[in-house]
């Protein structure tokens, strides 16, 4: 059951707060813009916040089998029924940049840090006619035959973050367009856990499983903006990145039905893995000053 794949796809809205410079526009200093800047020179040292308005794309994430129908009473049941799933919802996250223009023959150093995190809690009620059977629970331990659940819930945790160090090198063409293509390193740290909790009356079915993964691989990428007037751009961000980790899942099964039916389940595995990803980003830049300090604020 590896799970943590399924969330690797995001929605997100980015905003950049208060950006002296980003690896966006780490090259302000050193072209000549078409236009006059509205702030002067953006500074060789630099560090920047980008506020993350995510939502993991997880569709397939079902954690029980509800039916309409009492398919444990019925001497024939007809199998009607529907998978419910955990939907997550928008949350917000955090990316924090910092580097240095010019350290060697043009070229720039930056490092990032990200963190997202995603929550959700479901919820299901079964009245005496209808039916709630969990798919997490191991197969072999559930014991349909007697056990009608009253009330059932399940709960998903994600905590997602990466780091980068990266190299890049700006290209001013025709004056209002910056070209800054970038590689370097970048790491991923992914924890995930999926929860489900099945009760009637003083007896429980429940599951667990859990997921802890740690990669590290290359990334190449490159930075586009085009300068629309003295201080707004446009930008266009996009990188594809390889990593190489090792996957830890542990998947546990509990059944408390009666003193003679108890069951305990405990599943470890592992697994040796190459993720790809990528990264893509559109949006608009207005640069401008305060009290002498350059910034650049991002919306994309």
């Amino acid at each position: 059951m590896k799970i943590w794949k399924q969330t690797i796809a995001f929605q997100a809205l980015c905003l950049g707060l208060f950006c002296f410079s980003e690896n966006s526009a780490q090259a302000y200093d050193s072209y000549n813009p078409c236009c006059n800047p509205c702030s002067g020179e953006m500074p060789e040292v630099y560090i920047g916040a980008e506020l993350i308005y995510w939502k993991p794309c997880v569709n397939n994430l079902d954690w029980a089998l509800f039916s309409e129908d009492d398919l444990i009473a019925s001497e024939e049941p007809q199998g009607r029924g529907r998978f419910l799933y955990i939907r997550p919802d928008w949350q917000a996250g955090l990316r924090l940049r910092i580097g240095k223009d010019e350290i060697y023959k043009g070229f720039g150093l930056s490092g990032s840090y990200t963190y997202l995190k995603a929550d959700k809690f479901e919820q299901k009620e079964a009245i005496q006619s209808q039916t709630l059977i969990p798919t997490l629970v191991h197969g072999g331990l559930i014991p349909v035959d007697n056990f009608p659940t009253e009330l059932a819930d399940a709960k998903w945790n994600l905590r997602y973050q990466t780091f980068d160090v990266l190299l890049s090198h700006p290209f001013d063409c025709y004056g209002c367009h910056l070209l800054t293509p970038y590689f370097g390193v970048e790491g991923m740290i992914l924890h995930q856990t999926l929860s489900s909790h099945f009760l009637t009356g003083i007896e429980e079915m429940r599951s667990r499983f859990e997921s802890d993964f740690f990669g590290v691989g290359m990334k190449v990428g490159g930075f586009y903006a085009y300068k629309l007037n003295r201080c707004i751009s446009f930008f266009g961000d996009v990188s594809a990145s390889i990593l190489h980790g090792e996957a830890e899942m542990k998947d546990r099964s509990v059944v408390n039905v009666d003193s003679g039916a108890d069951r305990d389940l405990i599943l470890r595995y592992e697994d040796c893995l190459f993720l790809p990803g990528y990264r893509i980003a559109v949006g608009f830049s207005y640069q401008f000053e305060i009290c002498s300090w350059a910034m650049d604020c991002h919306l994309g």
